[in-house]
């Protein structure tokens, strides 16, 4: 075994790590190719470093780990190359081998550390849709979206936004839908409230074996055309302002 097959385990150690530690998981999701490449290996590099830096510390203040690893590279020793002007191969596999197990394994106490939720929410900053996603389940908020077809549907969002995945379809629990009509304006036609509220008062009935996540909507994300988030009393409010400026137009 060679150094250069030695030294991919730490790169391995990085690319886990900076996938799944909650600060750098969600830009690492969205970069491809040598960015990717280069990010898992400067972590790997960090690891690597600072794990030869931890190594040396230890074996001059810890008899115990000093004797643990001069057992350690008795059984790597067979598996490398011989060592070269005074270059020794066993500290670059042992070190390596470290840094693969920490970067494998440190993420997940780190991220309790830094909670998942902060960092999720200034990964969705730079995507408007994402964002309003984000912002309306944070909010327990309904979306208003039209879909290319000219349906309109209000909503809460089933699940957020995850921006280390390709959101392809988009699930509501329904509370409106309809139409746009030609002038632009909407038409609501279906009311789910209601039936919501009969399953949740238990009543008996033909709908009386379903629950309101049996009404769920998925609709997907390319044949949304706008999408903002909606709030009864503003809609009726605007409803209403916009009743009083017509009838104020209507010639007497």
């Amino acid at each position: 075994m060679d150094i250069a097959l030695l030294l991919i385990l730490p790169v391995i150690g990085g690319y886990y790590f900076t996938n799944n530690w909650n600060v750098t998981h969600f830009r690492s999701a969205r970069e491809e190719g040598h960015r990717l490449y280069f990010r898992a290996v400067l972590y790997g590099t960090v690891l690597f470093s600072g794990v030869y830096a931890l190594r040396v510390v230890l074996n001059a203040f810890v008899p115990p780990f000093a004797s643990f690893e001069a057992m350690l590279e008795q059984f790597v020793s067979p598996l490398l190359k011989p060592d070269k002007d005074g270059f020794r191969l066993s500290d670059v596999a042992i070190t390596s081998i470290y840094s693969l197990a920490i970067g494998v394994t440190l993420w997940k106490p780190l991220n309790y550390l830094f909670p998942r939720d902060h960092f999720l929410e200034k990964a969705v900053q730079n995507n408007d849709f994402e964002r309003l996603i984000h912002n309306a389940v944070a909010k327990n908020s309904p979306l208003f979206m039209t879909v290319d077809n000219q349906k309109v549907y209000v909503g809460f969002v089933v699940k957020t936004t995850d921006p280390s995945q390709d959101r392809k379809t988009l699930g509501i629990l329904p509370i409106m839908s309809g139409y746009r009509r030609a002038d632009g304006g909407v038409e609501f036609t279906t009311y789910y409230s209601d039936i919501y509220e009969e399953i949740r008062r238990g009543e008996e009935g033909r709908l009386a074996h379903l629950t309101p996540e049996d009404f769920e909507i998925v609709i997907p994300a390319d044949r949304i055309v706008s999408a903002n988030r909606f709030d009864i009393l503003a809609y009726e409010e605007f409803g209403r302002k916009s009743q009083v400026r017509r009838k104020k137009a209507k010639p007497h």
